[in-house]
């Protein structure tokens, strides 16, 4: 007749049962299973060494790196953005507005050219005219004999007299 075991009961009965096994090993002395534990400590102290090495060096390759390429250098760069915008993504990394990154300076130009076009558009959808519209602006310049420099001709009368001559 099975009786109901708690779930408590039968893990506890599980370990129990692989404690037996492994110590029921009658080729293996204490003596040898405590040598086996401690080689087997060491070789993992010595393959997460070995990462720790390895990991340690690649960065400090990339921080020599940086000191005969401009453009991977470390900046600082805080993110400012508008308020319909609460993050930059580049390359799957996202950027958060109001932070401070370290990053290389390429990634910085690009994060600076995202956070100016940002402000331009909100600037653009706010009513105010962008950077770039001053240039679209017809100067009303006319070159002729009586104007050689081309100064700007604001009268119509001005106007007409110029075109005429």
């Amino acid at each position: 007749m099975k009786r109901n075991r708690g779930r408590g009961q039968v893990v506890q009965d599980a370990l129990l049962d692989m404690d037996e096994r492994i110590d029921g090993d009658p080729l293996l002395s204490e003596e040898d299973k405590a040598d086996i534990k401690d080689r087997a400590r060491k070789h993992v102290l010595e393959l997460k060494k070995k990462a720790a090495t390895e990991q340690e060096f690649d960065r400090q390759v990339k921080l020599a790196n940086t000191e005969w390429d401009p453009r991977e250098q470390l900046v600082d760069i805080l993110i400012d953005l508008p308020q319909f915008t609460p993050f930059i993504r580049l390359d799957n990394t996202v950027y958060f507005h109001g932070l401070l990154y370290e990053v290389p300076n390429k990634v910085a130009i690009t994060m600076r050219d995202q956070m100016a076009r940002s402000w331009e558009h909100q600037n653009e959808i706010m009513g105010h005219s962008r950077s770039g519209d001053h240039a679209r602006v017809p100067q009303n310049r006319i070159i002729n004999d009586r104007n050689p420099e081309g100064t700007s001709v604001t009268t119509t009368g001005a106007l007409r007299s110029a075109l005429s001559a």
